[in-house]
């Protein structure tokens, strides 16, 4: 699973490709020895589309309108640090701004 996400995270960054089209998700998961008939199944399934609205649906329900999001969970307490890229010390100052609220 790991080796298909960076395949998947290659094919999006680094060589421009539309990850969203089966064909190109087929053709990562073939390229780390997955099997391509049963990714195409897999990825054509109704209940893969219900999972998928349900995890969208989720992640708004916590706040999230964007990707990268960083949440800090301190179990009742669930708040937002960050959205979209920050450098190493951009994530630092979001942090420690809501640890001083916390």
């Amino acid at each position: 699973e790991l080796d298909y996400f960076r395949a998947l995270q290659a094919a999006f960054y680094a060589h421009g490709q539309d990850i969203t089209h089966t064909s190109v998700q087929v053709e990562v998961a073939e390229a780390c020895g997955l099997d391509g008939s049963e990714m195409r199944a897999a990825l054509g399934s109704p209940d893969l589309g219900l999972v998928t609205r349900a995890d969208y649906l989720e992640a708004r329900s916590l706040g999230v309108h964007g990707f990268p999001t960083l949440l800090l969970d301190r179990g009742e307490d669930l708040r937002g640090i960050c959205a979209g890229f920050k450098t190493t010390d951009g994530l630092l100052s979001a942090l420690d701004a809501v640890m001083a609220h916390a």
